[in-house]
This record gives C-alpha cells, sequence and structure tokens, in this order.
C-alpha cells in the first residue's frame, strides 16, 4: 500500500506541473495575439487573472506600451481606392455610351436639332439633381468617392457643350445669346463650387467661362460687354481663390484673364471689320479703350494684393476660410518649389510662395506692356510709370515692420524687377536721342541696377536680403548677354555710320562685367553658393577676355596677347598669395592662351622687331612672376649662398 501511495502522490504531482505549464504556455500565447492584434485584443472580454493570489486584473501589463505604440503605428493612411477608380470609370463609360446613342439616334433622323438641345439640357439637369440628393464628401476624407461631386461637374459639362451645339452647330440661337449663357453657367458653377468646396466644379465653371470667347468666336461685338463680362469671372475666381484658397483657379484665371483682355486690345486696336483701317496711336478716347484700360488697372492691382490678402484672411482663424485638401502630387510640388525659393528669400516655403512671387511680380509688368500696346505712346511713359511702382514698392519694403516676413522680401524684389524694366522701356527711345543701339542703354541698366541691389545691405537691413539675391542674378543675366554679344549673336545695328559695336556700347559691356565680378565678391562669401559664385566669375573672365580681344585687337593685335599675358600672372599671383587654386588655375589656363597666340598668331603676323620686344616682354614677366611665386625660405637660402 505505501508503494501504491507514493506512486499515487507522485503522479498527482507531476500533473498539478503540466497543468502549471500548460496554463502558463497559454498565457504567453495569448499575450502575443493580443501584441499582433490589438484590435481583437480589445474586443475580447478580460481573461481571469492566473497569476496567483499577488496578481490583480489592474495591475501594470509590461506590454501595454509596446502595444499601444503597436496600434499607433499600424493604422495605414487612406489612398485612392477600386471604389474611387470604378466610380469615375463608370462615369466615364456612361457618357460615351449616351453619346453613342445620341449619335445613332441623330443620324436615323429620329432627333430634330430642337429635341437634341432639350435633351442635353434635360441630361445636365438631371444630373446636376442626381449629385445634389448623394451623399456630400467631407472636407477631411483624404480619398472620397466624390460622385456627388463627379455628377456636377458632368452636368456643367452637359450643358455647356448644349448651349455651344445650339449656337454653333444647328443655329437655334444667337452667339451672344450662347455667351450670356456660358456666362451665367459659370457663375452658377462658381457658386456651386464654393458651397460644394471641390475645386473641381470651380475649375470647369472658370476655364470654360474664360474660354468662352473664344468658343464663341463671332468676328464682332461689344467691347464694353466683353470687359463687363471679364470682370465678372476675374472677380468671381479671385473670390473662389480668397475663400478656398485653391491656386489652380488663380493661375487659371490669372492666365486667361490678361490673354482674353489681350485680344480684345488688338480687336479695339486694330478693329477686323471689312474696309477698316488701323486707328492711329492717339485715337479718340472711345469706350473700349476707356473700359479696358480701366480692367487693366483694376485687375492688375487685384492680382498683385489677392496672394498677399488670402495669407492675411487665413491668419485671422476664421473658419471661413478653408485650407484645401491637396493630393500628393500637388503637395510635393508645392513644398518642392518653395524650397527653391529658399534660394532667394530666408521667408519663402509656404504652400502659395510660388503664387505670390510670380503673380505679385507679374501682373504690374503685364498690365504695362498691355497698356502700352494699347496706347502706342512713347516707351518714356511706360519706363517712368514702372520706375513709380518700383519706387513706391522700395518705400513699403523700408518701411515694413516685419523683416521676416516673406511679403516683406516681396516688395524688394519688386523695386529691384519693376526699376529694372522701366529702365528697359526707355532703353529704346534713349538710345534713338544719343544715337546709340538700345542694347547699350540695356546694359548700362542692367549694370546700375544690380550694383544697386547688391549695395542695398549697406542702406538698412535683412528686409533687401531678397532683393540682393535678384541682383546677383541680373548681374549673372549681363554676363550671358555681353556673352552673346561678343560672340557674334545679338546682331548691331548702330545708329552711326562707323561700322560694328560703338563706344559707348563697350563702355556698357565693361560696367556690366565689372557688376558681375562685384556680384561674385558678395557670393564667394556665402559657403552655400560658391559653386555659382565661381561660375559667375568664370562667365564674367570669359566675357571680359573677348571684350579685351575685340577692343585691343581694332588697334593693334600684339596688344591682345600683351594684356592677356598681364592678367594671367597678376591672376597667378594672386592666387599664390591667397591660397586659392581657381585663380591659380585660371591663370595658367590664361598663360597658355598667351603661349599659344605668340607661336599660332603672333609670330607669323608681327613685325620682327615689335616679334622680338613682344617675345622679350612675356619671357621677362614671366620669370618675374616664377621668382615672386618662389617660397620663402627657398629665397632666404638663396640669399645666404
Amino acid at each position: 500500500m505505501d508503494a501504491q501511495s507514493d506512486f499515487a502522490l507522485e503522479m498527482r504531482t507531476r500533473l498539478e506541473q503540466v497543468e502549471r505549464s500548460v496554463s502558463a504556455l497559454s498565457r504567453r500565447i495569448d499575450d502575443l495575439s493580443a501584441f499582433a492584434d490589438p484590435d481583437e485584443g480589445r474586443s475580447k472580454p478580460p481573461r481571469a487573472s492566473t497569476r496567483g493570489p499577488h496578481s490583480s486584473a489592474g495591475a501594470d501589463d509590461p506590454l501595454d506600451k509596446p502595444r499601444k505604440a503597436f496600434a499607433r503605428y499600424s493604422v495605414q493612411p487612406i489612398s485612392r481606392g477600386a471604389d474611387w477608380w470604378l466610380a469615375r470609370a463608370g462615369a466615364a463609360l456612361t457618357l460615351l455610351a449616351l453619346i453613342l446613342l445620341y449619335q445613332y439616334a441623330v443620324s436615323r433622323g429620329w432627333i430634330t436639332p430642337v429635341i437634341r438641345v432639350l435633351t442635353g439640357a434635360a441630361i445636365g439637369a438631371g444630373l446636376m439633381y442626381w449629385g445634389r440628393k448623394m451623399r456630400p464628401a467631407h472636407d477631411d476624407d483624404a480619398s472620397p468617392v466624390a460622385l456627388r461631386e463627379l455628377m456636377m461637374g458632368s452636368a456643367l459639362a452637359a450643358w455647356y457643350i448644349t448651349t455651344f451645339a445650339a449656337a454653333a452647330s444647328y443655329h437655334l440661337i444667337s452667339v451672344p445669346t450662347a455667351r450670356a449663357i456660358y456666362f451665367l453657367i459659370s457663375i452658377a458653377g462658381g457658386v456651386i463650387a464654393l458651397n460644394e468646396r471641390r475645386a473641381l466644379l470651380a475649375i470647369i465653371a472658370i476655364t470654360v467661362g474664360f474660354a468662352s470667347p473664344s468658343l464663341l468666336f463671332s468676328g464682332s461685338g461689344s467691347i464694353p460687354s466683353h470687359v463687363f463680362f471679364l470682370a465678372i469671372l476675374g472677380g468671381l475666381s479671385l473670390y473662389l481663390y480668397l475663400m478656398r484658397g485653391w491656386q489652380s483657379i488663380l493661375w487659371i484665371s490669372c492666365l486667361s484673364l490678361w490673354s482674353n483682355i489681350a485680344g480684345a486690345i488688338s480687336v479695339a486696336v486694330y478693329p477686323m471689320a471689312p474696309g477698316a483701317l488701323a486707328r492711329s496711336p492717339m485715337a479718340s478716347l472711345d469706350g473700349s479703350r476707356i473700359s479696358l484700360t480701366l480692367l487693366v488697372i483694376a485687375m492688375a492691382a487685384a492680382y498683385v494684393r489677392a496672394p498677399t490678402l488670402r495669407r492675411s484672411l487665413v491668419a485671422t482663424g476664421s473658419d471661413r476660410y478653408t485650407e484645401p485638401i491637396r493630393p500628393t502630387f500637388a503637395r510635393t510640388w508645392l513644398r518642392e518649389s518653395g524650397a527653391l525659393l529658399k534660394l532667394f528669400s530666408p521667408a519663402a516655403g509656404s504652400p502659395d510662395s510660388l503664387s505670390i512671387w510670380i503673380i505679385t511680380l507679374a501682373a504690374p509688368l503685364a498690365a504695362i506692356g498691355l497698356l502700352s500696346a494699347e496706347w502706342k505712346l512713347s516707351g518714356f511713359v511706360w519706363g517712368v510709370l514702372a520706375i513709380g511702382i518700383a519706387i513706391a514698392a522700395f518705400q513699403m519694403a523700408m518701411n515694413a515692420q516685419d523683416s521676416a516676413d516673406e511679403v516683406t522680401h516681396v516688395k524688394g524684389v519688386a523695386a529691384v524687377i519693376w526699376s529694372l524694366a522701366g529702365l528697359l522701356w526707355i532703353a529704346s527711345p534713349l538710345g534713338r536721342l544719343l544715337g546709340t543701339e538700345s542694347v547699350t542703354i540695356g546694359l548700362g541698366a542692367i549694370a546700375i541696377v544690380s550694383s544697386s541691389s547688391i549695395a542695398l545691405r549697406v542702406l538698412s537691413g535683412a528686409q533687401f536680403i531678397a532683393a540682393r539675391v535678384a541682383g546677383r542674378a541680373i548681374a549673372a543675366l549681363g554676363l550671358v548677354i555681353v556673352l552673346f554679344i561678343e560672340l557674334g549673336q545679338v546682331p548691331q545695328r548702330p545708329m552711326s555710320s562707323h561700322p560694328g559695336p560703338s563706344a559707348l556700347l563697350s563702355i556698357a559691356e565693361l560696367l556690366a562685367i565689372a557688376a558681375g565680378f562685384f556680384a561674385w565678391r558678395e557670393m564667394s562669401r556665402k559657403v552655400a553658393v560658391r559653386e555659382l559664385a565661381a561660375a559667375v566669375a568664370l562667365t564674367g573672365y570669359v566675357a571680359l577676355l573677348l571684350l579685351d580681344a575685340r577692343v585691343l585687337g581694332a588697334v593693334w593685335t600684339p596688344l591682345v596677347t600683351a594684356s592677356y599675358a598681364i592678367i594671367g600672372t597678376v591672376l597667378l599671383m594672386q592666387g599664390h598669395s591667397r591660397g586659392s587654386p581657381i585663380m591659380r588655375q585660371t591663370g595658367g589656363v590664361t598663360i597658355s592662351v598667351v603661349v599659344g597666340r605668340l607661336m599660332l598668331v603672333d609670330l607669323a603676323g608681327v613685325d620682327t622687331i615689335w616679334r622680338v620686344v613682344l617675345f622679350l616682354g612675356c619671357g621677362a614677366l614671366f620669370l618675374f612672376t616664377s621668382h615672386q611665386m618662389q617660397p620663402a625660405n627657398d629665397q632666404a637660402s638663396r640669399g645666404t649662398a
């Protein structure tokens, strides 16, 4: 019995150990399952504790923190799924099927023109009604199916197409009537886009609205009524941008408005009526020109102010001014463009920076260009006008309270760009007055504006950082123009009877080269742009050598070789003393050019006595330069010996 009792006790003990091991293994499996799937772990009821009498259900679990972290990072961002693409593919196929059915019915004579137009209008109304009945997509939804938006956009497109067919194909309504209908549809589309907060509807409405004069061209019409049409559409697009921040609307409206105004000005100045002649530069002040002038001035001021006003409105924190939901491509593009603008301004980098810089700077110049085409006045008038607004921008930049604000830097750059544009407008009449080429005045203007912009650091603080960068870019542009002139890519038509470029042009080129080296000196102080500085210096140096060869070569050919030898040795000595390998390399290349000219040009084309003098002078100069570049200890050792 004792042996049986001992065996039974041992078996019971082993069974209890096995049960405890299984229980412990089960707890570990449950813990690992909860860590791998936190949602499933939260959905299950709490398990009774089996960790002993000291365990508590409210005790801290060491797996809670990693489990919560895993749950936080396991949420994937919403992307455009199959439903989004299926919705658009289904809508496109349905629309294509309706078009094919419509064409089949027309070819069979089942549908008359009136029925066709009414059918198109009814389809548009049905699509709009269907879209209004669907669930609206929320702004915080990154990728909605947006059938509501799709149906409304299709409705607008159906109404546009129907109106065009009724006027252009079936002649059921007149072209002015069709334009008026387009105008009303565009306004309605803009209002719907504003309420729905969807950019697609606004893009359709604004794009087709501005394109309607070209789509429904009749060759006649009232310019004042066309101006009213453009003013309303332009105001609507700017209002949409201010309220919703759709930059695509701002760009579409800006480009479309200026192109429409240019077309209207061409019609007003050069009418296309049979037998009509081009009007004189100072034609009668009729309503067409006055209305166009007022529209150009008003819209230029509006486009200058709109981007900065939008930023101010958003800064108020009001719920009326919402930020748009942008796709990944648009966000990436805006971020990269903002990073590119950081080269010009330390405050750039916002999503609307590209609009603020380009549209604000370009709108006044576009307006002055259109007015000059309309009124045919002297370039002095438009140049003075551009310089006047440049002075106003400079004063606003000087009086700015926050030098770190991006708008302040835009004002500084505007002062530089607009003043240069004004001087370039004056270049042609001033060149005729002085009897020289207009490019001479242009190069002088580039040299003056770039040097003045770079020197703005002496006047004030950080608000002109971007203006100085713009000045450096203008100086580099001047160097490129000098290269093109010297390489014969810019044809010269001097006002005097002497052939070839004039002396004033050579002086202007020299000033542009000096401004380029001034920009290089400023850029070389910054590590981030030293490579650009080296490129500017190399361009200026090549331009200087070409100018030297043209000017001195016209006097006497050996002077070119002698001047190159002096320039090369000076660069070698300066590079050696300053420890600049670029200067030493440039000087070495110049010396190689000197040797090549001596052997290939001067040896055959110069008289013997002058050839001897030239060779002796260059040889003595090279020996002296080599002696000056020797290390100091070598000189001391030679002196002791």
